[in-house]
């Protein structure tokens, strides 16, 4: 395969391209944007939805089964669809083309963003990790894990110890170009090097989700997606997201943004419909009730603290279509203003002088 020409990636399924137009319209499950507050403040029909998922029929996962493959998956059970798993282009056919990793299309028109959801990369996959990266085209990494969480790896740290050496998988070298830390997450940049070719990737990592659960606080989480949005808007490649499983944080990041865009957009919101299509390519994706309330929580968040998240072009578009203010009657007042400034200059200096004379006094006194 040539490196410059990257993976095709295919619709989720027949069924979600169908979708794709109705999930603009608004259905039953469709929230307008304006009673998302209300909305949320009573749980039981959140909670109804997520229980409604287990009866989602399963898509087929054999691949993920195979006894060849079993060993790169990190939990029993947490598989890509058949239809929908990214497919690693191999130079013998005797080689594995399997991954645990999913393509999650635009789930709905005008979308801003496709993704890859994966898992947390193991000892044994950690060179297919990047070899996916490489052949996918990745320029931004979203990860929403600790390597370490509650005294047990969730992650193999894949990306050089420090930033003065390199690290090499299989073919690929991995050094960095850049590392900035914040209180919530951490920024780094890659230079990613394969056959003499080099590539930059921007790593995005969140370090302070919760070991147990979901966060307390919404606004850590908030900024982050918004470093991210504004950031990564011009990137026409997959955004490749992972926590350690690639369902649970993994699919909260990638259900906020899709929902947010449809919010953006329609005013109209629609989280069941969103997961639904989401299940259809990775079935265990929003993994918790927990989460899937939590998803409600940060998305009306998101929406109520900033009406709009705009992208530095979406923003010069706005300012295009602003009309400029018509000063025409605030010039012909312009010598009222004068004559009303200097009035106020003279009070101001009678002021100045009675203050220091009674200081005078004072003194004398």
């Amino acid at each position: 395969m040539n490196d410059a020409a990257y993976a095709t990636i295919p619709e989720c399924s027949t069924d979600t391209a169908k979708n794709k137009t109705s999930y603009d319209e608004v259905e039953l499950t469709s929230i307008p944007t304006i009673k998302l507050q209300e909305y949320i403040k009573d749980d039981k029909f959140i909670r109804k939805q997520f229980q409604s998922f287990g009866n989602l029929p399963q898509p087929v996962m054999s691949v993920a089964e195979l006894p060849t493959n079993k060993s790169k998956n990190r939990y029993r059970g947490v598989y890509p669809a058949d239809k929908t798993r990214v497919k690693l282009q191999r130079q013998t056919s005797e080689q594995s083309d399997y991954i645990n990793a999913t393509y999650i299309e635009k789930l709905f028109l005008k979308a801003t963003s496709l993704f890859i959801a994966t898992q947390g990369p193991m000892g044994n996959t950690v060179d297919d990790f990047w070899l996916m990266i490489w052949q996918q085209g990745i320029e931004a990494i979203v990860m929403i894990t600790n390597i370490i969480e509650r005294g047990k790896v969730k992650c193999k740290q894949y990306w050089p110890q420090n930033l003065t050496t390199e690290s090499s998988y299989d073919d690929i070298t991995v050094c960095y170009v850049s590392y900035e830390e914040w209180a919530d997450y951490a920024v780094r940049v890659f230079e990613v090097t394969k056959n003499g070719e080099k590539r930059r990737v921007r790593q995005y990592h969140y370090t302070a989700w919760p070991d147990h659960g979901v966060p307390d606080t919404m606004s850590p989480f908030i900024s982050f997606y918004k470093k991210i949005k504004t950031e990564t808007y011009q990137i026409d490649r997959p955004l490749l997201v992972h926590c350690s499983t690639g369902v649970g944080r993994t699919g909260i990041f990638i259900a906020m943004s899709n929902l947010l865009d449809q919010a953006h957009i329609h005013q109209h919101i629609d989280f069941y419909k969103c997961v639904t299509l989401m299940k259809e390519c990775r079935p265990q994706i929003i993994q918790t009730e927990e989460e899937y309330i939590f998803l409600h929580h940060v998305v009306n968040e998101v929406l109520r603290t900033s009406i709009d998240i705009c992208t530095p072009i979406e923003l010069n578009r706005k300012l295009e279509t602003l009309t400029p203010p018509d000063n025409t009657e605030y010039l012909s007042m312009a010598g009222e203003v004068v004559e009303e400034y200097e009035q106020m200059e003279e009070l101001v200096e009678e002021q100045v002088l009675d203050v220091d004379k009674r200081e005078v006094k004072e003194n004398i006194e």
